[in-house]
C-alpha cells in the first residue's frame, strides 16, 4: 500500500489534480502530489502504472474510452473510484486533446469524497451476509459448500464446522429422485437461475419446507460457483397458527374456532335466496411423516392457491374446517367439495413426493341439515368423528339423502377411472343411411364401458363423471383412434371408399385435434 503524507491523505475532497501524457514518447507526468498518490517518487510514470490507481473492475472501458478521445479527439468525462493508500476516493476522470499540442493528451481528476476501503467494504459484505433475513449457503462449481450465513445455520441446525467443505447433498430430505436433481441442475446451468420449493432435512432428520432462489455465478471462464437464498416455511405459518390475533385475517391464514364462527356469521347475514353455506370438517393423514407445523403450511398453502373462496381455519390438533357460500345446487356443491378436496390432497406432484394427503370430511349444508352457523360447525364436526376412517379420501354428508345421492357418483367415478387406466374403452358403430338410395354414407362411433358392478347407470352418466373429472380427452382419444383404425375394415366390408366416420364429441372437450389427429 502507498505511504502518503499525512496533509495529503486526508484533505483530498474538493482537490483537483492535473496530468499530461505525451503519445510521441510515451511519457505521463503529473502534480507532484497525484505522483505521490500513485505511489511514484517522480512526477513522471507510465500509463499502466495510472490506469493500475482505478477500480480493476473499469480498467478495460477507461483504456476504451482513452483510445476513443485519441481516434476521435472528442474530450471524455466519468466518474470513477481510486485507491490510494487505505483509502478509496470517488473521483471525476476527464480527458481531453491538449489544445496547444496535438500530441499530448490532459485532464485532472476531482476527489469528489471518500468511499470505504476494500477492508471496510469486506467486512461490511461480511455482517449484512450473516444477519441476512434469509438463509444463504454458497458452493464451488462441484457443489461443495464454502460459505454459509447464521440464518442457515439455524434453519439446519448444523454448525459451521459441520457444514464447511462438505457436499450439499447433506440437506437433500430424500423426497425427489435423481432425475429431478438432474432436471432442477441443467436449468440453474442453462439459464443461471432457478426458484420454487423444496423439502429439506434439518439435523434432527425433521423434514421443512423452504423457498429457494439459486443462482449460478460465473467469476472466469473455467470457474463458477452457486448461491442459493431460501427462506423456511413453516415457522411464520406456526407463528400465526399460534398468534392469530396478531395478524390480518387473509386466504392463507389459519383461523381460530372463535373467528371462523364469526366470519360465518357475517356471511350468514348477506345470504341472498340462491345462496347457501356449505361446511366440512376434515381430518389430513400425509403419507410423508413431517412437523406440526410444517402440515399446517401445507393445508394452509393449498387451500389458498385453490380456485374457491372461502375460509379455513383449526378447530383442535388434528381437525380443520372450512366453509364456502355457494349455489342451492347439490350437484354443484358436490363438484366444489371434491374440486377442495383434490386441492388439499395435493395432487400429482404431491404424489410425486410423497406429500400426498388422505382427506376425509364431514360436511354439513345449510338448510338441508343446518339452520344456523353454530350447528352447520356442530354437524360437520360429528360427521366427521362418526364416519369410518379409510385408506382414501372421504366426504361424508351428516344428511343421509345426500350420501346416498353422491356415494354412487363416487363409486362409478372410481371404477371409470380405472376402466379408462386399463383401457377397457369399446367401440359400437350405428350405420347412418342416406334414404334416397337406402346406402350406407357413414357410421357413427359410439363409446361403450361396461363397469365391474351391480350399480345401475347409462353411458351419458358416464360421460357427465368424465367431464367432471377432465377425461373426456382420453376418451375422445381413444375413441378417435379405434374409429379411425377400424374405418378401414369397414370400408373393405362394404366395398366402398366413400363411407366415412362420425365421432360426437364432448363440448368440454377442445383438444382432440392435439391428441390424436
Amino acid at each position: 500500500m502507498l505511504q502518503l503524507q499525512p496533509e495529503i491523505s486526508t484533505h483530498l475532497e474538493n482537490v483537483t489534480l492535473h496530468w499530461q501524457f505525451d503519445l510521441k514518447h510515451g511519457l505521463f507526468e503529473c502534480d507532484k502530489a497525484l505522483a505521490r498518490l500513485l505511489n511514484s517518487g517522480q512526477q513522471s510514470l507510465t500509463l499502466p502504472q495510472f490506469f493500475a490507481a482505478f477500480d480493476r473492475r473499469r480498467i478495460a472501458s477507461l483504456k476504451a474510452h482513452f483510445k476513443e478521445v485519441i481516434d476521435h479527439q472528442k474530450p471524455y468525462a466519468t466518474s470513477v473510484l481510486i485507491n490510494v493508500t487505505e483509502q478509496r476516493y470517488f473521483v471525476n476522470l476527464t480527458v481531453d486533446y491538449a489544445r496547444n499540442n496535438k500530441s499530448a493528451l490532459v485532464g485532472k481528476i476531482t476527489f469528489l469524497h471518500s468511499f470505504p476501503s476494500l477492508y471496510e467494504e469486506e467486512e461490511l459484505v461480511k455482517i449484512l451476509f450473516n444477519r441476512a433475513s434469509n438463509a444463504i449457503l454458497i458452493t464451488d462449481k462441484n457443489h461443495f459448500i464454502i460459505k454459509v450465513n447464521e440464518q442457515f445455520l439455524r434453519n439446519s441446525g448444523h454448525t459451521q464446522n459441520e457444514l464447511i467443505g462438505q457436499p450439499a447433498n447433506v440437506f437433500k430430505s430424500g423426497q425427489y429422485s435423481q432425475e429431478f436433481y438432474q432436471k432442477l441442475w441443467h436449468i440453474v446451468d442453462t439459464e443461471n437461475f432457478w426458484a420454487g420449493e423444496l423439502l429439506a432435512k434439518h439435523k434432527n432428520g425433521e423434514i421443512f419446507a423452504k423457498e429457494v432462489k439459486i443462482q449460478r455465478i460465473e467469476l472466469s471462464e473455467n470457474n463458477h460457483f452457486y448461491i442459493s437464498e431460501s427462506k423456511k416455511l413453516d415457522f411464520s405459518t406456526q407463528f400465526i397458527v399460534d398468534n392469530p390475533l396478531d395478524f390480518p385475517l387473509s386466504a392463507n391464514t389459519l383461523l381460530n374456532k372463535t373467528d371462523i364462527t364469526k366470519r360465518m356469521h357475517e356471511r350468514f347475514q348477506q345470504l341472498t335466496k340462491t345462496e347457501t353455506i356449505v361446511t366440512a370438517a376434515f381430518s389430513v393423514q400425509l403419507l410423508q411423516k413431517v412437523s406440526d407445523s410444517m402440515l399446517k403450511w401445507l393445508i394452509s398453502q393449498r387451500f389458498s392457491e385453490s380456485n374457491l373462496t372461502g375460509k379455513i381455519g383449526l378447530i383442535s390438533d388434528d381437525t380443520y374446517i372450512a366453509f364456502w357460500v355457494v349455489e342451492r345446487n347439490a350437484d354443484k356443491i358436490n363438484n366444489i367439495l371434491q374440486e377442495v378436496q383434490s386441492d388439499l390432497s395435493g395432487g400429482e406432484q404431491a404424489n410425486e413426493l410423497d406429500l400426498l394427503s388422505i382427506i376425509n370430511m364431514g360436511v354439513s349444508v345449510l338448510s338441508i341439515d343446518a339452520k344456523s352457523p353454530q350447528q352447520l360447525i356442530s354437524h360437520s364436526v360429528q360427521t366427521l368423528i362418526t364416519s369410518p376412517k379409510k385408506e382414501a379420501s372421504t366426504i361424508n354428508y351428516f344428511d343421509p339423502r345426500l350420501s346416498k345421492r353422491f356415494n354412487k357418483r363416487k363409486i362409478l367415478s372410481g371404477l371409470l377411472h380405472r376402466a379408462l387406466k386399463n383401457e377397457q374403452l369399446e367401440v359400437y358403430y350405428q350405420p347412418i343411411v342416406d334414404m334416397k338410395n337406402m346406402s350406407i354414407v357413414k357410421f357413427e362411433a359410439l363409446m361403450r364401458i361396461t363397469l365391474d358392478t351391480d350399480i345401475s347407470y347409462d353411458t351419458q352418466e358416464l360421460i357427465e363423471i368424465a367431464e367432471q373429472y377432465g377425461w373426456v380427452d382420453k376418451i375422445d382419444m381413444s375413441v378417435a383412434t379405434i374409429a379411425l383404425r377400424d374405418l378401414k375394415t369397414i370400408r373393405q366390408h362394404y366395398r366402398s371408399a366413400e363411407i366415412g366416420i362420425a365421432i360426437n364429441r364432448s363440448l368440454s372437450n377442445d383438444k382432440l385435434a392435439n391428441c390424436c389427429l
